[in-house]
C-alpha cells in the first residue's frame, strides 16, 4: 500500500548545504517526491540563527515505524544531537507532518503534527504544495487555514533554490 506523507524539513546550521543534500537524499530514496519553496524564518522557541524550512511530499510503501527510523538515522548522520545544551544548533530537522489521514500518537509522535496549525514556516509551504489537502483533524483545507493565518505573526522570506544549489557546490 502506498502512503502519502508530508515531511517538514528545517535547518539553522550549515543550512545552505544541508537542505539541498537532504532534498537530494529524499529524491534518491523515494519513488515520488515533490517540494514546496524554501523559506527563511526566525527561530521559534529557541535563540538561534534563522532557519530554512520547506515541506516535502513523498509517496512510499514504508510503515510509519520504518519512516521514523529513517528520519532519526538521517538526522544523526547530519549531526543532529538531541541534548538540551545543543538545542539551538539544528543541522537538520525532519518532522513527519502527515501520514495519510492518520490521527493519533505513534511512539511519542503526534499526527497530524500540531505545528501545521501554529507555525507559518510549516503551514505556508504545505499550503503551496498541497493547498486542497484536507487537514485530517480539523476537516479544513490547508489553503483556507493559510488564508486565515495572521501573517504578521511570523514573517517568512522565500529562498531561491538556485542560491541554495550554488552554495552547496562551493
Amino acid at each position: 500500500m502506498r502512503h502519502q506523507v508530508f515531511l517538514g524539513l528545517g535547518s539553522n546550521t550549515n543550512k545552505q548545504t544541508n537542505i539541498p543534500k537532504c532534498m537530494q537524499l529524499l529524491v534518491d530514496t523515494f519513488d515520488q517526491v515533490d517540494f514546496s519553496p524554501v523559506y527563511e524564518s526566525q527561530s521559534v522557541g529557541i535563540q538561534s540563527e534563522n532557519f530554512y524550512n520547506l515541506v516535502a511530499r513523498v509517496a512510499t510503501t514504508w510503515s510509519l515505524e520504518k519512516l521514523l527510523t529513517f528520519i532519526q538515522v538521517t538526522e544523526s548522520r547530519y549531526g543532529r544531537r538531541r541534548h538540551p545544551e545543543l538545542s539551538d544548533t539544528i543541522p537538520l530537522d525532519i518532522d513527519i507532518l502527515l501520514y495519510d489521514d492518520f490521527v493519533g500518537e505513534f511512539q511519542q509522535l503526534v499526527l497530524p503534527r500540531p505545528e501545521i496549525l501554529t507555525n507559518a514556516f510549516v503551514l505556508k509551504p504545505l499550503a503551496e504544495l498541497a493547498g486542497d489537502l484536507v487537514h485530517p483533524q480539523c476537516g479544513r483545507r490547508i489553503c483556507a487555514l493559510w488564508q486565515e493565518y495572521p501573517k504578521a505573526k511570523q514573517p517568512l522570506w522565500q529562498v531561491s533554490l538556485s542560491e541554495l544549489k550554488e552554495a552547496c557546490m562551493r
